[in-house]
């Protein structure tokens, strides 16, 4: 439940993080592949620190004894992006999730180092509502994304705020995890 969430906020997150000050970008019921295509700057190729935190989630509907979801402790990655990584800005996560082909930016907007977007995504009866907003440059990112996740099985409905940033580090470096891997590469 909690990957359904948070892919369209990670969607997000790399979406913000590809501008740069001097653009401007407006859009409305635009896809994410829309989205993602224009873009013409780029996040800066090499070693990022990744850090998230779950700054609230809530649990409601069902049988009303569901014990409360565990808040996530603050996370840091460090990932390195590759050059061919930040020329398709769809691939910094890999293939799209199911959900993230079923969604929709009700708007998107770039410009002065800021991004404000809502958008809303659909599968089956689960429906994901979500804002971002944030600001951006080639080497660093804020973001603050909230979601309502609804239609989940008993009638449950979970809300979720989640900061996330990002900043460059400088050069990959050797056993970086890449981004888009979904575990940590093996030693070898």
């Amino acid at each position: 439940m909690r990957s359904m969430m948070l892919a369209p906020l990670a969607s997000c997150m790399a979406l913000a993080a590809c501008g740069k000050s001097g653009e401007s970008v407006s859009m409305t019921n635009a896809s994410m592949e829309q989205v993602a295509e224009v873009q013409t700057a780029k996040l800066q190729p090499g070693q990022w620190e990744m850090r998230m935190e779950q700054i609230s989630s809530e649990t409601t509907g069902g049988s009303g004894n569901l014990p409360a979801m565990p808040k996530m402790p603050p996370s840091t990655t460090k990932i390195c992006l590759t050059e061919a990584q930040v020329n398709d800005p769809k691939s910094i996560f890999g293939g799209a999730p199911e959900m993230q082909k079923n969604c929709v930016y009700d708007s998107f907007a770039m410009k002065d180092g800021k991004i404000d977007a809502k958008l809303h995504c659909t599968m089956g009866q689960i429906k994901v509502e979500g804002t971002n907003t944030g600001t951006f440059s080639a080497t660093e990112f804020t973001s603050n994304s909230q979601s309502t996740v609804t239609g989940l099985p008993g009638g449950i409905t979970t809300k979720t705020h989640m900061k996330m940033d990002g900043k460059r580090l400088g050069e990959c470096q050797p056993g970086d995890l890449k981004a888009g891997d979904t575990k940590a590469p093996t030693a070898g």
